[in-house]
């Protein structure tokens, strides 16, 4: 007998949909288990001028609050060691911050949703310093590696200059696609005569989109192709040319008529 294609209850579905089932994560073995979260730099580059956990530590459920104060004696980072899951790399051990997002706090809690609420009972001063930002000017510093990674010789590192104009086009394209405020608010504010063609295969520009643009421009007129894809004017082109005329020839500001 399969049992591929019979319709067979779920044994933790019931738990599941009525939020009995218990996960992974609420397995305790080694009893209540604690949670974390941590607080991360809100500038680029700088250094933790004053810092303030009196509030957080003093919220409920709160059993630690971490920072470079407090924070274990770490193992110094040496990069000579080639794979980087092997190095050592001390976290909360300075005041120094040298990239957004770093950890500079972890709070420790009974619960989430506690950790999460001291977390933003931190209080940390900054002293905010310049960044390097100009590749160029770090140009003769620059090196080709040989390798991925030093110990794995067979992964040569290789290198790929693409089409700057094609690539700058696109973006900027795609960002000329991206809206705020009110969507197709623009269309909307256009009073002239519009007349909108399509065919209704039309791949390059589909034919929802001539939907949309009649739609939202107030005075607009649809005239869509049957069996026509992208040429549909050319593939019809005695009734697009008898239909344009008559549109171009009214003197009415009403784009039916």
């Amino acid at each position: 007998m399969t049992i591929i294609g019979q319709p067979l209850n779920r044994i933790d579905g019931p738990l599941k949909v009525t939020g009995q089932a218990t996960y992974a994560y609420e397995h305790w073995e080694g009893g209540q288990p604690l949670y974390g979260v941590i607080v991360t730099a809100t500038i680029g580059r700088g250094r933790i001028r004053d810092l303030d956990v009196s509030q957080a530590e003093r919220s409920p459920g709160v059993r630690a609050v971490v920072t470079y104060q407090n924070a274990p004696a770490q193992g110094a980072r040496d990069d000579s060691t080639p794979w980087p899951y092997s190095r050592a790399r001390p976290t909360l051990s300075s005041p120094d911050i040298s990239h957004y997002g770093e950890a500079v706090a972890l709070v420790v809690a009974a619960t989430l949703e506690q950790a999460q609420a001291a977390a933003n009972l931190v209080h940390i001063v900054y002293s905010v310093e310049p960044g390097h930002f100009d590749l160029a000017a770090g140009k003769e510093r620059a090196y080709a590696p040989k390798h991925l990674i030093s110990w794995l010789p067979i992964v040569p590192t290789d290198t790929a200059v693409g089409d700057f104009e094609s690539a700058a086009q696109i973006a900027a394209f795609r960002d000329w696609e991206q809206f705020t405020g009110e969507r197709f608010a623009n269309l909307k504010s256009i009073r002239q005569p519009t007349l909108v063609v399509n065919g209704i295969y039309d791949e390059m520009i589909p034919v929802r989109n001539s939907y949309w643009l009649s739609e939202n421009l107030p005075n607009a007129v649809l005239l869509t192709y049957p069996d026509s894809g992208h040429g549909s004017l050319f593939q019809f082109h005695e009734s697009f040319t008898r239909q344009a005329t008559a549109f171009l020839a009214s003197d009415s500001p009403f784009a039916p008529y």
